[in-house]
């Protein structure tokens, strides 16, 4: 039997030493293994912090530059804008005025027109006057005659001044529609 308890002894001695000698420094590496790990983790964790804020910082510098670029650009735009409002607001203006002055135009034309129909109306009238008294009047002095004939050369004279009148007036007319058309075509533009 004292074999036995002397196997058992030394077996039990051998396991703690076995314990002792094997696992303890093993369990110590596996300590220092995960501290090592631990450091690790948290150095990565403040690397991966550290990383977030300077992306972040750089995300908003980067917003920042956009939004003060399209700022620009849209001040920009709304400047070319008021100056092209301001260029056609000038233009219609333009326009205005030259359409208020072929109005007048138009209207001088109109009164002169009916001015050249009146004295055309006129010579007419006085034309047919003439051939009325001429009818009636057959054996007249040469006196009488030569006054006749001036008042109907006269006559003749005034319905020619007032055809040529009416024919420069129409004239005008073209032309001044001619430019109207011209000024809306430039305005336009």
């Amino acid at each position: 039997m004292p074999y036995a308890i002397l196997s058992a002894i030394i077996l039990v001695v051998g396991g703690v030493l076995l314990f002792f000698g094997y696992f303890q420094p093993q369990r110590r590496l596996l300590q220092q293994k995960s501290a090592e790990i631990d450091a690790e983790r948290a150095r990565l964790a403040r690397e991966t912090e550290t990383r977030r804020k300077e992306l972040l910082l750089e995300a908003r510098d980067e917003a920042h530059r956009l939004r003060d670029e399209v700022e620009r650009e849209v001040k920009e735009k709304r400047s070319e804008l008021q100056r092209l409002e301001r260029k056609l607001a000038q233009r219609e203006d333009a326009l205005d005025e030259k359409l208020s002055s072929l109005d007048a135009q138009r209207e001088a034309l109109a009164i002169q027109e009916r001015a050249a129909q009146h004295h055309m109306q006129e010579a007419w009238d006085l034309k047919e006057q003439q051939k009325a008294t001429l009818e009636r009047l057959g054996g007249l002095s040469s006196e009488e005659a030569r006054t006749l004939l001036l008042r109907d050369v006269e006559g003749q004279a005034r319905m020619d001044a007032a055809r040529l009148m009416h024919q420069i007036e129409e004239e005008a007319k073209a032309e001044g529609d001619k430019r109207a058309r011209g000024i809306l075509t430039l305005a336009l533009q």
